[in-house]
Order: structure tokens, then sequence, then C-alpha cells
């Protein structure tokens, strides 16, 4: 709507100066006309310029994630890429579903629409967490009230991207972040560990001794409890294990 407020303006001007003979008439009709004129002018630089007539509205979304890995492996696994060098930005392999067969690529930098791909982020953490989970924050561009968008909006401004930050945080003892070169890896490191008959059995011991002081300190604790806790226990130990071997 200011755009054709200004071109009526402009034509408005554009009369008064040529059309009235009253020259005090003229004059005091075309500093209105001209004071409208670059006040609206005014209004759609300060829109363009600061979003002036907007809000930033923030939108937060936390969602669970599951394992780049087999269902049936012990650890869970998150396969990292870094876009750059020295970016801070992460191409992340995981599952969106527990049921889902294979594990996809999350956060590819769209190179069709380079505006919006440098506005978004993604980066990963370790956290003393239960289960791993994705939270994606939006901020945008959106009007404040709907006079606002109708005299001010030009173009598609409405929904405008300011930034998208998504922060991957997975357990800490029973979650295995790896580069795509370590994944490439994994599956030889994995082989050599099981077929290590001496490793495995010590393993198994460790892991037992860890469950019969659990089961020590916790007289009254369920069946699952002690699965539960006998799952985390395998996970952390074959992840010190991959470690030492990955590195």
């Amino acid at each position: 709507m200011i755009i054709w407020v200004i071109i009526a303006l402009a034509l408005i001007l554009i009369g008064t100066i040529t059309l009235i003979n009253a020259r005090a008439l003229r004059w005091i009709s075309s500093l209105i006309v001209a004071g409208l004129l670059l006040l609206a002018v005014g209004a759609v630089s300060a829109n363009m310029s600061s979003h002036w007539g907007m809000r930033v509205e923030t939108i937060t979304h936390t969602k669970r994630i599951y394992s780049a890995g087999s269902k049936q492996s012990p650890v869970s696994l998150l396969i990292t890429k870094q876009v750059g060098t020295i970016s801070g930005r992460y191409v992340m392999m995981y599952k969106t579903h527990a049921a889902d067969a294979k594990a996809a690529a999350h956060f590819v930098p769209d190179t069709d629409d380079t505006i919006n791909a440098v506005k978004q982020k993604a980066t990963y953490r370790r956290r003393n967490v239960k289960q791993a989970a994705v939270t994606t924050t939006t901020k945008k561009w959106v009007w404040q009230s709907k006079a606002a968008q109708f005299w001010l909006q030009v173009g598609d401004s409405h929904n405008q991207l300011i930034s998208r930050r998504s922060v991957v945080t997975v357990p800490r003892e029973t979650w295995l972040v790896l580069t795509t070169s370590q994944a490439k890896r994994l599956g030889a490191v994995q082989t050599k560990m099981t077929t290590n008959q001496a490793q495995t059995a010590q393993l198994k011991v460790v892991i037992g001794q860890k469950v019969a002081q659990y089961q020590q300190q916790h007289p009254t604790a369920s069946q699952r409890q002690i699965e539960q806790y006998t799952n985390q226990q395998t996970a952390k130990v074959t992840i010190q294990q991959l470690k030492k071997l990955l590195d």
C-alpha cells in the first residue's frame, strides 16, 4: 500500500506545482504534500533498513533423535562433518525416528539459497542427559500488527529468516560422536574388538563387576533397572575402548 501512497503523493505534488496558479496556495500545498511524501519514503526506508513496524518472533523446538548406528549395538552414534575449517557448522547423521532403517544427513547447506544458508548453524554437545535430542531456535521478522503490514509491506518481508540455530545434545556416557573418517573405520575396529577374545572377556568381567556393585548398592532395584544399568555400563565401557582404537 505504501508504494501506491508514494506514487499518489508524487502525482499530487506535480499537480500542485503545475496547476495551482496562486503562488501562496501553491507553496503551502506543495510543502504539505512534499512533507507527506518524505514521511512515506522515510517509513519505507526505516522498514527496509531497520525493520520498523516489525518484531522478532522466536520459536524453539526440541525433538528426540536416535542413533545413526545399528539397533543391536550397545553404543549410540552421532556422525559429524564440519562445513569448512573454522565455521563451527556441522552436517550430522542420525535417525529422526526409532523405526528408521537408515540414518539421514541433517543440516546440509542449501547451495541454491545461500542468503538463508549463511543464517543457519548446527552444532553438537555432550551433556549428562538420558536421551539425545535436537533443539532448534528460529528467529524471524514478523509484522507488529495487521495495520503495519497493510501500510508498510513491500514484497515478501513477512517471516523473513533472521537466524536458525540447531544444537544436538547427546548423552556423554552412552553416545559416541564420530567424524566421517572415523565412521568409515568403525566397522573394522568393531570386528577387531569382537575377535579379540581376551579383550571381550575382560570387558564382560568389568561390566559384571559394575553390575554386581550396583545390585549391592540398590538391593531393591527391579529387573528393568538392572537391565538399564547393564546397558549403560556396556555402552560406557565399549565407548572407552572404541575411542582408544579410533584415536
